[in-house]
């Protein structure tokens, strides 16, 4: 009776949001499907070799860097400012 003051409200929102980040008991397989209709589309290494992040990475930065390097060379050119500065 008193935790059902704390329903709907915010307080258990960031309890069952940490429940599932960090779990303090692994969670209990409760069902498993013999024949799954659908298949793992992408295989994951199950070794620890690190392949995976050594390409990760570099990937990452690509996709962060392009966009931003491409941001600061258009902001600093001249023609394309319409408006008055700022």
């Amino acid at each position: 009776p008193a935790i059902g003051a704390y329903r709907f409200t915010a307080a258990q929102s960031a309890l069952e949001l940490a429940d599932r980040w960090f779990p303090i008991y692994p969670p209990q397989t409760l069902l498993v499907d013999r024949a799954p209709l659908m298949s793992q589309t992408v295989a994951l290494p199950r070794t620890g070799e690190g392949r995976s992040l050594a390409t990760a990475i570099p990937v990452t930065g690509l996709l962060a860097g392009l966009p931003l390097i491409l941001f600061l060379r258009l902001r600093s050119t001249p023609g394309l400012r319409k408006g008055p500065p700022c």
